[in-house]
């Protein structure tokens, strides 16, 4: 299974990617929204890992986007948020929104 993983903090993209890589899942990676993008239409992914919050285009709307997208429909995405404490109410897993995959305190 081929993985993107998308977030514009280059240490917990790299950290992300290599714990995935150690799972045995095959990763690509983008540092912006606008980059996955790209890197969606360029390469097979199966499933999209986004930090929710990022600069320009952030995780919700590169998921609103792909699913926009005819081509790109069939891949799911999964929103990673920052630590529980700190983004209750703020992001996808606010009351009313989808769901999203909390950090843990240190990530």
């Amino acid at each position: 299974m081929k993985l993107l993983v998308v977030d514009d903090n280059p240490a917990q993209r790299r950290a992300l990617a290599e714990s995935l890589r150690s799972r045995g899942f095959e990763v690509v990676t983008a540092s912006s929204g606008e980059e996955a993008l790209a890197r969606l239409r360029q390469e097979g992914v199966d499933l999209v890992v986004a930090d929710v919050f990022m600069p320009r285009l952030d995780g919700l709307q590169l998921c609103h986007a792909v699913k926009a997208d005819p081509q790109l429909s069939r891949i799911p995405c999964v929103l990673l948020l920052c630590p529980l404490h700190r983004c209750r109410g703020r992001g996808p897993g606010a009351p009313g929104r989808g769901g999203g995959v909390c950090r843990p305190a240190g990530g």
